[in-house]
Parts: C-alpha cells; structure tokens; sequence
C-alpha cells in the first residue's frame, strides 16, 4: 500500500512551478503526474481495503450463529390439512 511518506510531496511540485525553461515546466508537469498517480493508486488500494474489510464483515455475519427466533418466516398452522 502507498504510504503517505512514499508519495511525492505536492510542495516540491511547487518549487517547481516558477519555471522559466521548457525543461523545467516539463519537471513540474511530471511532478504533479507522479503526485496524481500516487493519489489515484492510494484512492484505488483504500476501496480494495473496503471492499475486503465488507466482505469479511458479511462472511463472519454469516458464519455466526442464528438467533434464537431466527430469521424463519412464522410457520402455517395446519399446513397438511390444506391438501399440501
């Protein structure tokens, strides 16, 4: 996972704004694509977390015992006197 100290910094994009030569702008624009990309990756590994966190969360739910009462619809008196 990227780590907040792993991605590049947005102030050394900024030292890199005042650019007077078409290298130096060329830096800025990769600074701030890196930056973008860093976040992009860090948003796309936070909703795989979620998602995995969710899905543990349904499949302990569902491993876990029924409550007494459960969820069972209430049952039909004289269900076979109905000719079922």
């Amino acid at each position: 996972m990227v780590q907040a100290q792993d991605m590049p910094s947005l102030s050394a994009c900024k030292e890199l704004a005042n650019g007077e030569t078409t290298q130096e702008l060329n830096e800025f624009r990769k600074c701030l694509r890196n930056y973008q990309e860093s976040l992009q990756t860090a948003r796309k590994q936070a909703l795989i977390k979620r998602r995995y966190e969710g899905s543990m969360r349904v499949v302990e739910g569902s491993t876990a015992p029924p409550a007494p009462g459960g969820n069972a619809p209430p049952a039909t008196p004289n269900a076979s006197a109905n000719g079922r």
